[in-house]
């Protein structure tokens, strides 16, 4: 019950900055429904100059991604995507 509160997307009928695409958000919590090949990514970026970190939980696949880089100003969405995109062969 609780996770489903915090990835409920609270930015559903309003209008949001144009940097989120199309992005939900819940609680600190981006959600991007059907990003080829899955279902819905459930992600958090975060860092600090000269850093990029990145969790992105994959719920249908039964799969999380973490990406710690020691540089700032990475995609780092991108990055655990991809490399999620590897491992679906797998799930």
């Amino acid at each position: 019950k609780t996770v489903k509160e915090l990835w409920r997307p609270e930015t559903i009928g309003i209008q949001v900055p144009k940097e989120m695409g199309d992005n939900d958000y819940g609680k600190a919590w981006f959600i991007q429904r059907h990003p080829s090949p899955f279902k819905e990514v459930i992600w958090h970026p975060g860092g600090i100059t000269g850093t990029t970190t990145m969790l992105s939980l994959f719920p249908g696949e039964n799969m999380v991604g973490v990406a710690f880089v020691n540089r700032g100003a990475v995609e780092g969405e991108k990055l655990v995507l991809d490399i999620a995109k590897m491992f679906k062969q797998f799930t």
